[in-house]
């Protein structure tokens, strides 16, 4: 996972996203191995905590993102948003997430 994280950032000449790709390669790269083991296995446990560890490091990379390039600007390319409104935009992001997970959980007998 780190190799193809750098192999894109290599290809985009776009290093400064180490500040939320770790995701990828810590959560996204650990939860893979994980469901792969569970799957390949027949181990239910492993697959569900590898899928949920997945969604956790792509919900992760894809909240630091939003949040380092749109309200931190590190990338220093301008996405057009005044900052109030990109961080308006990532509060309601936030909502809908807990929201989701709320609607999801609640369905489970």
């Amino acid at each position: 996972m780190a190799g193809v994280v750098l192999a894109v950032q290599n290809a985009t000449d776009r290093f400064e996203t180490w500040a939320y790709a770790w995701t990828l390669v810590f959560l996204v790269g650990a939860g893979t191995g994980r469901w792969l083991v569970g799957v390949v296995q027949g181990r239910g446990d492993l697959a569900a905590s590898g899928a949920w560890l997945i969604a956790g490091g792509l919900a992760g990379f894809l909240v630091l993102g939003v949040f380092f390039e749109v309200v931190v600007g590190i990338g220093g390319r301008g996405y057009g948003a005044p900052r109030g409104y990109a961080l308006a935009v990532l509060l309601i992001g936030a909502g809908l997430v807990l929201l989701g997970r709320r609607l999801l959980t609640a369905r489970r007998p």
